[in-house]
């Protein structure tokens, strides 16, 4: 996929100020989202100005939408939106995070990715004050 360039769209174009304010680093497809959602350009505009059709659009829209499911694509995608196109005063009730609330979004991406490990479970019962991630092993199956 070729990257659009600031240059190379029209003068009256919403789509360059948001990418000339990222890094080369993120994808296109991540600046197309972005761009939709961040900026609320309409799909048919983007597809207009990048020079392609709108349900080629939408389905990028959609595919990044679908992997921010995954913690880790939705935390890069969150910190490019704190990093480089974040107003400059966030409200203040964004920044009030506790040590615990922090602990928490850290060990539960690391639970989340062992999750998805074959052979991982996760146990949980109304008396317990914790909860155990466990891995079967491979060699024999999980006892019931």
């Amino acid at each position: 996929m070729t990257k659009t360039l600031p240059s190379q769209l029209g003068p009256n174009s919403n789509i360059g100020p948001i990418e000339a304010a990222l890094p080369d680093w993120v994808p296109e497809i991540a600046i197309t989202y972005l761009n939709h959602t961040t900026l609320g350009i309409p799909i048919r505009q983007i597809a207009r100005e990048k020079g392609c059709h709108a349900s080629t659009v939408l389905r990028q829209v959609r595919k990044l939408e679908a992997l921010r499911d995954d913690p880790l694509v939705d935390t890069a995608l969150e910190s490019v939106e704190r990093d480089f196109l974040s107003k400059p005063n966030p409200e203040p009730d964004t920044m009030k995070t506790t040590k615990s609330e922090n602990r928490t979004r850290t060990e539960a991406k690391r639970i989340l990715r062992r999750l998805c490990e074959n052979g991982t479970y996760l146990l949980v019962a109304i008396i317990w004050t914790k909860r155990l991630c466990s891995k079967t092993p491979a060699h024999r199956p999980p006892k019931k």
